[in-house]
């Protein structure tokens, strides 16, 4: 995000929150191109066996500015508990704080196209060493942002990011169904 948008990192704080292990990797990556490091606070955390809250706050995070978390692509990789006292975290910053997340569809919201991108990027992430995600049913994935109580802003389908977000693109460029929707965006959290 620092990389894509400087002029933002340079008026905000950011934290960049990853396991500690891909966070060491980026680093070494960004040495190797020459690429800033000193735009965010770098928080390494396996949020399946540490809390989210004291990582960040021994970061100095400060928990009374309202904050954006940047959940994307991420969801998928961790156990349902892991996502939800994520959000329950998230849940507890002040008044104008908002989380956007995305999780894996389930097959029987994909097309061709989907369907296809999901196998190949199964491959790609078990031949990386990452386990490959079981995407919950829908009912599964919604209930730790429930149970989490972050007040839901939307919940748009792939039509919804088509007719959005997309509609005015030129050459027909449209999302694939595999890359999921947010589940959660904006509102009080």
């Amino acid at each position: 995000f620092v990389w894509r948008r400087p002029d933002l990192a340079r008026a905000h704080t950011v934290h960049e929150v990853d396991h500690a292990a891909t966070k060491a990797a980026k680093r070494r990556r960004a040495d190797e191109l020459g690429l800033p490091v000193d735009q965010a606070v770098y928080v390494g955390i396996d949020v399946e066996r540490a809390a989210l809250e004291e990582r960040l706050g021994a970061c100095g995070f400060d928990w009374s500015a309202p904050t954006l978390f940047s959940f994307l692509g991420v969801a998928m990789y961790l156990s349902l508990p892991a996502v939800e006292a994520t959000l329950r975290t998230v849940a507890r910053c002040p008044a104008g704080s908002a989380v956007v997340l995305s999780y894996v569809p389930t097959p029987d919201h994909l097309d061709a196209i989907g369907r296809q991108f999901d196998e190949l990027a199964s491959i790609a992430v078990a031949a990386g060493g990452e386990p490959v995600p079981t995407p919950p049913s829908r009912a599964e994935g919604e209930a730790p942002v429930r149970r989490a109580r972050p007040e839901v802003a939307g919940h748009p389908d792939h039509a919804d990011l088509v007719a959005g977000d997309f509609a005015a693109r030129r050459g027909g460029l449209r999302p694939p169904t595999a890359a999921g929707p947010p589940t959660a965006r904006g509102g009080a959290c």
